[in-house]
């Protein structure tokens, strides 16, 4: 601590020449050490603490070396404590804080620790919160543990282990203990003096407290043992001054016979630290100690600060150590370990009864999923069996191996679910009225089995299992010999199933068990099983709100493509209809290519003589996608020119369907399919292809079709009013000719005009609303409530233009359930990636 060198290979070197001069023979302790100064004199300054620089050694004192706490008087060559502590809260934090700000690595003042340790355990114990006050009968042992802390400042120990005799080995000493409090190791070195008596001095401690689970005396005793080990090992480590054999005391007869034992084997506990000491010490090296003679007692139980500075026995340990060997406290004899010791392993007693062996047996087979599995696994058991009586079954298994455990199986269960009828069959008493079998007729055979009677005995054409089929109750073995011959059959129906099961067996309650096993079978489902379906949903409400502008509300989707001629050339047009989600008129553009941009400017026309659309649905085409990406950094990009606010507002929320989820757009997909009818009919009057034109013309005679169509049905009642149409809101009439009747010169003008327009318009969405709508409160079809998917099901995601047994396997990640938590919308995870998808593209496997 005085020196300071710039490199690790100059301070090792100092280090080599100090050891060096310390192993010449002509030099002993004491002459090393009244040399100390000089050797200190000798080493250059510039490898010295810039404090020391300036020390005479020869003459003046030396210094006070600190180390967080912990003082070394290198004048006296006397270790002590400077504790300062500094004002924490009376709780456990501020315990715990406190406790760990004193700094002592050789635990020299474990025992005055020890207490305040143990006052933290009990907070623990009673599981106060970190921050909570106190309680009054803690408290009053913490205050005066912390006032006695402050007598460590005079408590000093020797730090010099050398010896006044040359050439003489020092021994050291370890004592164990441990108690209810905790447990502990204290070491000390024994040198010899020249009065021809021993020195002993304190090296080092470990004061340990008991855990909080209750664990015996014996086993601290034992632990503290361990401790005292690892204290030795340590030791012999750090000082070479130890060439003598170490000795280790412990206070416990249990410790000391455990240690002797040969031939009893402990619980793991014990067996573990005994095979540890065992390994690294002998026997000899183990003495015993008396309690009140045995300082690792004051380590095990701790002692308040005020007593432990004055304790002597802790300093020097007991008397006997100055004394020399013959003055130690003589061996007793260890008595053997008591067979009635808790810690022995007790060897396990099996009583095996007839009703435990069953229960065994059962639960063996009902841990196989499989058939030949478990014949095979009882086979082999058998010949096992066969070959622990004595004989030589032989290692491999053969068909007759096989036919003897399927009999064997098979007796064990009807022994179990018929143990009545076959003891009335043994007795030869007839079976009870009330017995499922009763109508069998059954009879055991020459193996035991119970089989079928009936009345085929003479159907000498059939095998012996076809006329006496072997009887079987619903169970986990029927189950797995339904599943094989299922699995047999190629996964065919239920009364093929049956038909091949009665070949040779007779399950009681055979047609049910069937039907589970078809109904869970994972191949059947993928081969046959249905798509998911939910309960029809309610109608959104951009549907069924009424009173605003046509189109507000609108579907789009793609259709054709169309053949037009272009000089020579025949060039492919489409047609993208626009379906307003309210009142069903429909308006179609012509686009010439399926692009973002080109669809773009068809909506861009739609709006111009349409109007804003506030709501746009549509699927999940790769031109909507893009269009409705575009459009959102276009506004953005208005935004950043700061446009009004009211500009902004003019945006379209555009909704996506999932993927593959035609049904979400059946409003507009209707009407696709009823504008394809139309158009083959009117391109069949033209033989030759159309122009651009044309097609322009014929869409808008298309679109004048759609929207006269009546939305309510047709009366024939000629005093009913005609039926409403798209066109009654569009043009205020139900079609594009001049409405018959005579109007009045007062309608002609201006200031009436939009009077008449607006009286009309209410009339529409007065109609629409008590005609229309209503038509729609009916589900024609998904009209029952089913199970949700839900996460974690196992299933088969459908893949259009696939063969079913392609289909990829998955498994369901999320769902988005609607307003009426049903879900009709699922993400799936599979080995090519995630998708979403609607219900209608999955077909369960498994449920969670």
């Amino acid at each position: 601590m005085l020196v300071s060198f710039d490199t690790v290979e100059k301070a090792c070197k100092v280090v080599r020449q100090v050891r060096k001069i310390c192993s010449y023979g002509h030099f002993n302790f004491t002459q090393i050490i009244s040399n100390q100064r000089r050797v200190l004199d000798t080493i250059p300054s510039q490898n010295l603490k810039p404090t020391t620089r300036d020390l005479d050694f020869v003459n003046d004192d030396l210094p006070m070396e600190r180390a967080l706490g912990v003082v070394w008087n290198l004048q006296d060559y006397m270790l002590g404590f400077r504790i300062q502590i500094q004002d924490k809260p009376l709780n456990r934090r501020g315990i715990l804080s406190t406790i760990h700000s004193i700094y002592d690595p050789l635990g020299i003042v474990g025992p005055a620790v020890l207490p305040a340790k143990h006052i933290f355990q009990e907070l623990c114990r009673r599981g106060d919160d970190w921050d909570a006050n106190l309680p009054d009968q803690l408290s009053v042992p913490w205050k005066d543990w912390l006032e006695g802390l402050s007598s460590l400042d005079s408590y000093q120990i020797p730090r010099w282990y050398g010896s006044e005799v040359s050439n003489t080995p020092a021994q050291l000493l370890i004592f164990c203990d441990g108690s209810e409090t905790g447990y502990g190791a204290v070491a000390y070195l024994i040198t010899p003096s020249l009065n021809g008596n021993f020195q002993s001095s304190l090296v080092m401690a470990k004061s340990r407290l008991a855990p909080l689970k209750k664990i015996s005396i014996p086993r601290l005793e034992l632990t503290a043992a361990k401790l005292g080990l690892s204290l030795m090992v340590t030791i012999q480590r750090e000082i070479p001054l130890i060439t003598r054999m170490c000795y280790l005391w412990s206070d416990s007869e249990t410790v000391l016979k455990y240690l002797k034992n040969e031939k009893t084997r402990f619980q793991r506990f014990v067996s573990n630290r005994i095979s540890f000491i065992r390994e690294r010490t002998e026997l000899e090296q183990w003495k015993f100690v008396p309690g009140k003679l045995n300082p690792a007692d004051i380590a095990s139980r701790g002692l308040p600060v005020r007593d432990f500075v004055t304790s002597q026995m802790w300093k020097r340990g007991p008397e006997f150590l100055c004394l020399g060997i013959e003055s130690w406290p003589t061996g007793m004899k260890i008595p053997e370990v008591d067979d009635n010791d808790p810690e022995i392993k007790k060897n396990p007693v099996f009583c095996v009864t007839a009703k435990v062996e069953m229960d065994v047996a059962r639960q063996f087979m009902e841990n196989v999923s499989d058939w030949n599995v478990l014949r095979r696994s009882v086979a082999g058991l058998i010949k096992l069996q066969a070959k622990f009586r004595g004989g030589s079954p032989g290692k491999r298994l053969m068909l007759h191996d096989l036919a003897y455990a399927e009999k064997a199986i098979f007796r064990f269960l009807q022994a179990q679910s018929f143990e009545e009828e076959v003891a009335s069959i043994q007795t030869s008493r007839p079976i009870r009225k009330s017995s499922k079998l009763r109508k069998f007729t059954p009879f055991l055979d020459e193996d035991g089995v119970l089989r079928v009677g009936g009345r085929l005995s003479n159907a000498r054409h059939l095998t012996f299992d076809q006329r006496h089929p072997i009887i079987l109750a619903k169970g986990h073995i029927a189950t797995l010999l339904v599943r094989a011959t299922h699995a047999r059959s190629g996964h065919l129906g239920r009364a093929f199933v049956i038909n091949r099961l009665r070949e040779r067996f007779r399950i009681i309650g055979e047609g049910s068990l069937v039907k589970t096993i078809l109904n869970d079978c994972i191949s059947c489902r993928k081969y046959q099983g249905k798509v998911e379906a939910q309960v029809m949903a309610d109608l959104p409400q951009d549907r069924v709100m009424g009173n605003n502008p046509p189109f507000t509300n609108t579907g789009v989707d793609l259709f054709g493509p169309f053949k037009t001629t272009r000089g020579r050339a025949l060039q492919d047009r489409y047609g993208l209809i626009f379906k307003c989600l309210s009142s069903r008129a429909a308006h179609i553009e012509i686009v010439y290519d399926k692009s973002t941009d080109s669809f773009i400017q068809a909506l861009r026309r739609f709006i111009s003589r349409r109007g804003q659309v506030k709501l746009m649905r549509s699927d999940n085409g790769t031109n909507f996608i893009g269009a409705e990406r575009e459009l959102r950094e276009n506004f953005q990009l208005l935004k950043q020119d700061e446009i009004s606010q009211d500009m902004m507002n003019r945006g379209i929320e555009w909704v996506f369907n999932p993927p593959y989820s035609h049904h979400f757009g059946g409003v507009w997909e209707r009407e696709i399919r009823t504008i394809r009818k139309v158009m083959s009919g009117l391109m069949n009057e033209n033989r030759r292809p159309l122009t651009d034109e044309s097609l322009n013309t014929l869409m808008c005679e298309v679109e004048a079709i759609l929207n006269g169509r009546p939305l309510t049905p047709v009366s024939d009642d000629p005093n009913d009013m005609e039926p409403l149409t798209p066109n009654h809101l569009l043009l205020q009439r139900s079609g594009p000719t001049y409405p018959p009747g005579i109007f009045r010169d007062a309608d002609q003008y201006a200031k009436h005009r939009w009077r008449q327009v607006q009286h009309l318009a209410d009339v529409f969405w007065k109609r629409w609303s008590r005609e229309y709508v209503t038509s729609l409160v009916s589900r024609s079809k998904w009209q029952e409530k089913r199970r949700n998917v839900s996460v974690n099901d196992l299933v088969l995601l459908v893949m259009e233009n696939t063969m079913r047994s392609q289909w990829p396997l998955g498994r369901i990640m999320e769902t988005y359930p609607d307003g009426d938590g049903n879900v009709r919308t699922v993400k799936i995870k599979t080995v090519k990636g995630e998708y979403r998808r609607p219900i209608s593209q999955v077909v369960v496997l498994r449920p969670a």
